[in-house]
């Protein structure tokens, strides 16, 4: 039996074909917490529902597709190289105290499967 992919299940909650960015968010997802698509898709879902907090991912994400293409490419020199460099090492330690933020004295366990809250 083949798998349904996350575009495949975004789709049947969404009713519509899902925008790019929302898949690229589920697949980040699957890829980096080792999660099965439908509970990747499922993730990236229900945070488009918070229009402000979906915003700032969106671009989030297509700002690291973007700098990740200009940087294979041959159109920067080498101190717009450092710049982003530098940036993005700054804005790596800012999300990194961002998501070790406690909501409610509750912490978010990756390491548990479904996803739950633990006290």
């Amino acid at each position: 039996m083949a798998q349904i992919t996350i575009e495949e299940h975004l789709a049947s909650m969404l009713k519509t074909s899902p925008e790019t960015w929302l898949v690229d968010l589920a697949s980040m997802l699957q890829e980096l917490g080792d999660l099965d698509s439908a509970l990747a898709a499922s993730r990236a879902f229900d945070l488009s529902r918070n229009n402000s907090a979906a915003q700032g991912l969106k671009n989030l994400v297509d700002g690291y597709h973007t700098i990740s293409q200009e940087l294979k490419g041959t159109n920067l020199t080498n101190n717009q190289i450092h710049t982003i460099q530098i940036t993005l090492h700054a804005l790596g330690r800012n999300i990194m105290k961002l998501s070790k933020l406690q909501v409610n004295n509750e912490t978010y366990s990756q390491s548990n499967e479904q996803g739950d809250l633990k006290s």
